[in-house]
């Protein structure tokens, strides 16, 4: 249930982002998952902002921390997590570089594909997600 869900949220939020005239990328690991040959599995949530002003040198923002972007993560978790910014260029390549190394193995997420029927949430999976939005943080 749970990577449908990841799915449903992730059709929620491009969704959002197309409406707020957002350009914003969501990208998905494209390994093989384990239990497949040569597969394994990898959870990394990230945020780099390129402002204008950086001119292609790389991210001028990014968030260092726990990256859970939840309202029970900041409510009722003790993790911590700060946003980076910088106008130093040597900075900016370093956080380019790693960007580029997991993006790597990335591929872009688009709305068709997770609207689809091989991806689509079932009623379940999106009936529980309206609970668990009911309830929020208590979850």
């Amino acid at each position: 249930m749970l990577p449908a869900a990841y799915t449903h949220l992730s059709l929620r939020f491009l969704q959002a982002a197309r409406r707020a005239c957002a350009n914003i990328r969501l990208r998905e690991w494209d390994r093989a998952t384990q239990g497949e040959e040569g597969g394994w599995t990898y959870h990394a949530k990230g945020v780099w902002v390129h402002f204008p002003e950086g001119k292609g040198v790389g991210p001028s923002a990014t968030v260092i921390g726990s990256s859970n972007y939840t309202s029970r993560s900041y409510g009722l978790d003790l993790e911590v997590g700060a946003l980076v910014v910088t106008d130093d260029v040597g900075l900016m390549r370093k956080w380019r570089r790693e960007e580029e190394r997991l993006r790597a193995w990335t591929r872009e997420l688009q709305e068709k594909e997770l609207e689809g029927k091989e991806r689509r949430a079932g009623w379940r999976v999106r009936v529980a997600m309206w609970i668990v939005n009911i309830v929020g943080g208590a979850l």
